[in-house]
């Protein structure tokens, strides 16, 4: 590497699309779910999709990583491409981002790195020929405060235009399904970040209780949360054989095939095509590629 650049620390986590990778890993029970899951996983991630709206849609964390790994299976191959991402850091241990590169430079650096081999560095947000939308579970809204001004951050380092930025990126918060009132409590009105940001593009998939509670809570999760501690640590790079991984991984496998498969991949279609959003005319291309498509399995 060259000098003061810092090596890159990937969080591990296995390609699913590639079986001969996979081996043995694949033997043995699933993490655990129920029988309506894939119905409920279906609807959230239709509306996360839907409400995000055209452009590279990001899964923060490790939440809504089954909605990632099923979307996955169901974009695969069809064109045009649909670009998805999912960025594997927690910022559990972080209150003020300044603050840790101050007492942490290395740790930020390591991030940051990792963030621009993700293609989401803030010179890339500029350049991309489409927004970026950023989606995850929300209780607060902290984890998107806390990447707002890890991003500005990287706009000072980078020297590129925090406006500009700000302009090119969007979140679609997942939350827990409440009456909806004047007195509504709405997690984006009391969050400093949003005031901050002169035109916020900000959306919300509403979800039961029960389900935001094992996706953000319960679930097994396929790797190790990549929190502040991890970020710098090169050991990040590799994979956590532990049973509660393993069970993920099979689960997160067979969420991918179902997405694959040209039933799914109707219903998926048909999904999104019930929504309202449907009047803009990028969804409608969407639905159009997934039923061309029809199906890999």
């Amino acid at each position: 590497m060259p000098h003061g650049t810092p090596d890159i620390v990937r969080p591990f986590r296995w390609n699913i699309a590639r079986r001969n990778e996979l081996g043995s890993l694949l033997e043995g029970p699933r993490a655990e779910s129920w029988p309506g899951f894939i119905v409920e996983l279906r609807r959230m991630t239709a509306l996360a999709v839907a409400r995000s709206g055209p452009g590279t849609i990001v899964f923060v964390g490790r939440s809504l990583e089954s909605s990632f790994d099923y979307l996955s299976g169901i974009v695969e191959g069809v064109e045009p491409r649909f670009p998805l991402k999912l960025l594997q850091v927690s910022f559990s241990a972080v209150r003020d981002i300044e603050a840790t590169a101050a007492q942490s430079p290395d740790k930020i650096a390591a991030l940051t790195a990792y963030l621009r081999s993700e293609g989401l560095s803030a010179t890339e947000l500029t350049i991309a020929d489409e927004p970026t939308t950023f989606v995850d579970i929300v209780a607060t809204g902290g984890t998107f405060g806390t990447l707002v001004s890890l991003l500005r951050l990287m706009c000072r380092t980078e020297g590129a235009d925090w406006n500009v930025v700000e302009r090119r990126i969007g979140f679609t918060g997942v939350v827990i399904a409440g009456k909806t009132s004047p007195n509504t409590w709405r997690w984006w009105q009391h969050e400093p970040w949003v005031a901050e940001l002169k035109k916020p593009r900000i959306s919300n998939v509403s979800i039961p209780g029960y389900l935001w509670g094992f996706l953000g809570n319960n679930a097994e999760k396929v790797t190790r949360s990549h929190n502040l501690w991890r970020w710098a640590d090169p050991a990040s790079r590799s994979p956590d054989h532990g049973d509660e991984h393993t069970r993920a991984l099979r689960l997160a496998v067979s969420l991918y095939d179902q997405g694959l498969a040209r039933e799914e991949r109707s219903r998926f279609a048909d999904e999104l095509a019930r929504l309202p959003e449907m009047r803009h005319a990028w969804l409608r291309r969407l639905v159009t590629a997934l039923r061309r498509a029809g199906g890999r399995r």
